[in-house]
């Protein structure tokens, strides 16, 4: 058994080793080298059609220790196997990087003033897009940033609806230093350690995250909150397990049986999103504000929000695209240049023959912020990626084949033909 795989299951046997679905991570499959596998198995029943043996009649197969650089290449490996993006490697396998890594980090709110604005990253179908999104907030994280992504798709997911935003949103929370189920929650709890409690000033004008916090503050002080981590997690993120009231019964409850004077202090749960539809524009863009007030206190420089695949909200029916533009508007009157470290990047396909979309160009121009634009890849930079791809899988397999360019170049033209 090693620290890093545990047992895993064979799945097919290969000429140089194995096929095997990892025990602690179902449903991760990675290729191992016959070296790498300590003790032999029998195939997996679905693969083989034969009865396997059981871990007590030959031991779970067990995967040779291996370090932690290797480890890394083998997940990015298996990360683009699947087509995801291999954040772990971001880096390497991020054409352009340091150019790219210099405008994100001059659009961070620190090197803002501290202020939000929207900035916009363009390009054509194709143009790695959306993994430039993933390497924005990986540089974010780099420089102590909270971040969260969304990729809208015109129907269950858009601006339309802020709700349904957030409900997607905020469970992606995430930061260098943060490693948590309830990611929403323990932001909010470090805030909380950190004194926002100890004055309304700064939420004063972000009275819904204002009163949960509160709310969270009481639990903690009367030893309630664990039992209620996953419930209130989940309504912080705009889940749907729970009403507000429903919640408010069940916290009520908890506090009562603590014999506090509920009504000598009261404190309530809030939605993010109000009930009524002309105020949910502005609930959204004070939610985010408000959030990046409380990322800030919890000890990052803010908060970084991206959101993926705009071009698709072009195809609302027109109450939808009114209700967006509502969204749009609230975010143009909010973000320019409020005094909150939260920055906004919307990936864009373009429009009208322009290499900015015209209604995200508009937002950005209001609220000060800047665009990127993805140019098309030249043939050397596809052999170039080829190469940044050869050595993560020489390292992660501790291979020592060299890179061969006419190889690559035949399988660009496979994959480039329309054959």
């Amino acid at each position: 058994m090693t620290s890093l795989y545990g047992a895993a299951t064979v799945l097919q046997l290969t000429p140089n080793g194995a096929i095997v679905c990892l025990d602690a991570l179902p449903g991760t499959r990675i290729s191992l080298q016959q070296s790498e596998i300590v003790e032999q198995a029998h195939q997996a029943a679905h693969s083989t059609g034969a009865k396997s043996a059981t871990p007590t009649q030959t031991g779970a197969p067990r995967l040779a220790s291996i370090s932690d650089a290797q480890f890394l290449a083998r997940k990015s490996v298996e990360a683009l196997r699947f087509g995801i993006v291999p954040v772990g490697s971001i880096r390497e396998v991020t054409i352009g990087f340091a150019e790219l890594q210099d405008w994100v980090v001059a659009h961070l709110p620190h090197n803002r003033d501290g202020r939000s604005h929207i900035s916009e990253v363009s390009g054509a179908f194709g143009s790695g897009k959306s993994h430039t999104m993933a390497a924005i907030r990986s540089i974010a994280e780099e420089h102590a940033y909270v971040t969260a992504h969304v990729e809208v798709n015109g129907d269950s997911v858009s601006l339309s609806d802020p709700e349904g935003v957030l409900r997607q949103l905020w469970p992606t929370l995430s930061a260098s230093t943060l490693e948590s189920a309830t990611p929403v929650l323990d932001v909010n709890l470090e805030a909380i350690e950190n004194g926002i409690t100890q004055t309304r000033a700064e939420l004063a004008q972000y009275d819904r995250v204002a009163a949960n916090i509160r709310m969270i503050a009481r639990l903690r002080q009367l030893n309630c909150l664990e039992q209620f981590g996953d419930e209130l997690d989940d309504f912080l993120s705009c889940g749907d397990a729970l009403t507000a009231s429903q919640l408010q019964r069940l916290l009520y409850n908890a506090i009562s049986q603590k014999d506090v004077d509920w009504r000598a202090d009261p404190v309530w749960i809030k939605r993010l999103i109000g009930l009524k539809l002309q105020d949910r524009p502005s609930d959204f863009v004070r939610c985010i504000l408000a959030y990046a007030i409380v990322a800030r206190r919890a000890g990052y420089k803010g908060l970084v929000l991206t959101i993926d695949e705009f071009e698709v909200e072009y195809h609302l029916s027109q109450a939808k695209f009114d209700r967006l533009l509502q969204t749009l508007e609230a975010l143009e009157l909010d973000l320019g240049g409020e005094p909150v470290p939260l920055t906004v990047f919307i990936a864009t396909v373009g429009s009208d023959g322009r290499d900015d979309d015209s209604v995200v160009g508009a937002l950005v121009d209001a609220t000060g912020g800047s665009k990127y634009h993805l140019k098309p890849w030249s043939a050397r930079d596809v052999m170039e990626l080829a190469g940044r791809i050869h050595r993560i899988y020489c390292e992660a397999y501790e291979l020592s084949a060299s890179f061969e360019p006419a190889m690559a170049h035949a399988a660009y033209r496979a994959l480039d033909s329309d054959d």
